[in-house]
Parts: structure tokens; C-alpha cells; sequence
């Protein structure tokens, strides 16, 4: 038994993911920008999250993350994906959360993403992962639906 897991953290690497190989020309200094500051907001939620003892899970892939980056092609073959997505621009990600414990806390303590600059898909709209964005949706609310 490991009584000091280590905690949730995510590289850049795993939030550009595979799309990489295939889509090195979508990767500009612009969206390795704004990818680079997700994936900082990401790690510092998993913080706040361990501090808090929500438990951050990884899915059947072993990635705490159900998407992050998405290329615009890929991204227009997601069943309901937003056309103008922001993890098109690397501002966006959807993190493994099954039994909406993220979620849950997150709503319960909105001053955690107010903190952190983040926004949320309304947990109704997002069963089994919590979409988190570090730009504000046009409503500029804290959680939104989509």
C-alpha cells in the first residue's frame, strides 16, 4: 500500500497528446501558449483538489484527462463539440471525473475557479468529466452551459 501517492499532474505533452504526430502544423506558438497555461491551471486545480481530498482519477487510458488539445478537424468529428471549442486553441480541458466528485466540489466552491481564472461546463452538461477553460464563455459566468 502506498501511503504517499503521488499527486495528479499533467505535462504538456499529455495535454497536446497524439495530435501531435498528425497535426504538427496546428501547433503554433500561440496555442503552445495558451496549452502551456492550461495545463498549469490544470496541475494547480489537482492541487487545490489533493488539498481538499477530492480524489483526481485516471480513466482507462491512464490519463487524468478525457481531452485536452483538439485539432480543428478532430474536434469537428466529436459528437456535440462546439464549433469555435476552446480546446481548439489549447484553452480547454476536460478531466476524467466519473462519479462527478470534481464537479461537485467545484460547484460546492466556486471561489477555487474564481482563483484559479477558471470556468466550468455546468456539471449537468458534462457527466463523467468536468470541462474546465481558462477564457471566460461569452456570458462570462464562472459556470456556464454550453
Amino acid at each position: 500500500m502506498n501511503l504517499n501517492p503521488k499527486p495528479a499532474v499533467i505535462t504538456l505533452a499529455d495535454y497536446l497528446g497524439d495530435h501531435v504526430k498528425t497535426n504538427a502544423q496546428e501547433v503554433t506558438p500561440a496555442l503552445t501558449v495558451n496549452a502551456s497555461r492550461t495545463v498549469e491551471k490544470v496541475n494547480q486545480l489537482f492541487q487545490a483538489l489533493e488539498y481538499a481530498d477530492v480524489k483526481v482519477e485516471r480513466n482507462g487510458r491512464g490519463s487524468y484527462l478525457n481531452s485536452g488539445w483538439r485539432p480543428s478537424a478532430y474536434n469537428a468529428t466529436v459528437k456535440n463539440a462546439a464549433v469555435r471549442s476552446m480546446h481548439i486553441t489549447g484553452e480547454a480541458a476536460d478531466i476524467f471525473d466519473p462519479e462527478g466528485a470534481i464537479d461537485d466540489y467545484l460547484m460546492a466552491n466556486l471561489m477555487v475557479l474564481a482563483g484559479l481564472g477558471l470556468h466550468m461546463e455546468h456539471p449537468a452538461a458534462t457527466k463523467g468529466w468536468c470541462h474546465i477553460q481558462t477564457r471566460a464563455p461569452r456570458s462570462g459566468n464562472r459556470v456556464f452551459y454550453p
